[in-house]
């Protein structure tokens, strides 16, 4: 891919898309907000899963 021109970087600076797996903590939530500010427009967030959607089992739990 190299060769083509395209550079692999894993950085929120070069992402397009946001995938939540799992709860978002009250600890989590200030890191995942940080990381998606750093995301250039237009940008996307997917959240997969019962956990990430509503809080599956967590919700209401204060961590």
């Amino acid at each position: 891919m190299e060769r083509l021109g395209v550079q692999l970087v894993s950085s929120p600076r070069h992402a397009d898309v946001l995938v939540v797996t799992g709860p978002i903590t009250t600890m989590a939530a200030r890191a995942l907000r940080n990381i998606y500010e750093q995301m250039p427009e237009p940008k996307k967030v997917i959240a997969l899963g019962t956990c990430a959607c509503t809080g599956g089992i967590f919700a209401g739990a204060t961590t």
